[in-house]
């Protein structure tokens, strides 16, 4: 199959639609040229290949800056290379295949920007991303669009004419906005390098003021298909801030299961800001109620959580539940889906991706022990 190309973006709103297209007008726009980025943290076995967990060093993407790549997720899909130089090399270009036993996938990266004197974290106030040449693929037994998500973005322009489709929201432990390309690849005259700079395929996202980025390239397929998905992203209008609290910080949030009552127990660092926390459970992994809240204590250090729900007069042997933390401000992002028995199988992990479920389609992972 053709390798298609793909781009970040991300909507708070359908904004009204017009060209912003150039880079022209900022003075400092990230280079990811490196032609052999070092991988400084193993998350899988050591020498394996790309693995979640694994983070790799982009030096001098401006003066003084280096940037970090980390893989945070792979679901239905795999990398088969994590930035393709041989065109637009100032841009990151990951080479995605998509997993031929699934309809839908998506690899999850995020992007932090470092000083080379001392590896800090350097806060922004501005960030743009460009994405190009999203579009798909098609054929007698398949047809696949590319999927791009975006978090933490104030607005996302599209070029006018555009073949790109807003694909809705997703929240699960950030906020997405998901963006569609056409189902066929593109092969019109601007194709430079098998990388597209037709503006028609193309957006223009803005980061809200951030110390760490996040992005989700992957792909939606009518039928069971494995392809090669190109992405090129190019970064933008790097502007540096001041004192930009970090996030809230959830180190764990997992539950048991005894005598009738669920007890959920969570630990956070970094409580910026934050309200309360609220646990909500689902008979089907779908539909959530709230059970219970907790205020937040508001102390910068580790703090430890418990919430315990009576399930005495609750019908039913499998229950989901997640963690909403709510900020001052009324802003929410939840936590990873856990699930407990009322029988001796006792769930240690579970996720549900996407998280709520889009379109009645969605992925669960189950890992169980036995207790005898």
């Amino acid at each position: 199959m053709k390798r298609t190309l793909l781009a970040f973006v991300v909507l708070t709103a359908l904004l009204p639609t017009k060209i912003l297209f150039s880079q022209t007008a900022c003075a400092l726009n990230p280079d990811f040229s490196d032609p052999d980025p070092a991988k400084i943290v193993d998350g899988g076995s050591p020498g394996g290949g790309f693995e979640v967990g694994d983070s790799y060093l982009f030096e001098n993407v401006l003066p003084s800056v280096n940037a970090v790549v980390t893989i945070e997720e792979i679901v239905g899909a795999v990398i088969w290379g994590l930035d393709n130089n041989s065109a637009n090399p100032q841009r990151f270009q990951p080479f995605i295949g998509s997993n031929s036993s699934g309809t839908d996938g998506h690899v999850q990266f995020s992007v932090s920007f470092r000083r080379t004197s001392n590896n800090s974290i350097i806060p922004l106030s501005q960030l743009r991303l460009i994405g190009f040449d999203v579009d798909g693929d098609v054929g007698p037994t398949h047809a696949i669009s590319e999927m791009v998500w975006v978090a933490g973005v104030s607005s996302v322009t599209f070029n006018s004419p555009t073949t790109l489709t807003d694909a809705g929201v997703a929240t699960d432990a950030f906020s997405w906005r998901k963006v569609k390309g056409q189902e066929f690849q593109y092969m019109g005259s601007s194709n430079i390098a098998a990388i597209s700079n037709d503006p028609a395929h193309s957006f223009t996202a803005e980061f809200n003021p951030a110390n760490t980025f996040r992005i989700r390239l992957g792909y939606k397929s009518d039928f069971f298909h494995s392809a090669g998905l190109d992405f090129s992203i190019e970064f933008g209008c790097f502007v540096e801030g001041e004192n930009i609290p970090l996030p809230l910080t959830l180190l764990n949030f997992n539950g048991s299961y005894s005598n009738n009552k669920s007890i959920l127990n969570w630990t956070t660092q970094s409580e910026v800001n934050v309200d309360r926390f609220e646990v909500e459970r689902s008979a089907d992994g779908n539909n959530y109620i709230k059970v219970g809240s907790v205020a937040a204590k508001g102390i910068n250090g580790t703090n430890n959580y418990q919430l315990t729900e009576d399930l005495t007069n609750i019908a039913g042997g499998l229950f989901y539940y997640r963690l909403k933390s709510v900020d001052k401000d009324g802003k929410f992002t939840y936590s990873k889906v856990v699930a407990l028995r009322r029988d001796n199988k006792l769930f240690n992990y579970i996720s549900v991706v996407p998280n709520p479920i889009i379109n009645g389609n969605g992925i669960i992972k189950i890992n169980y022990e036995i207790h005898d």
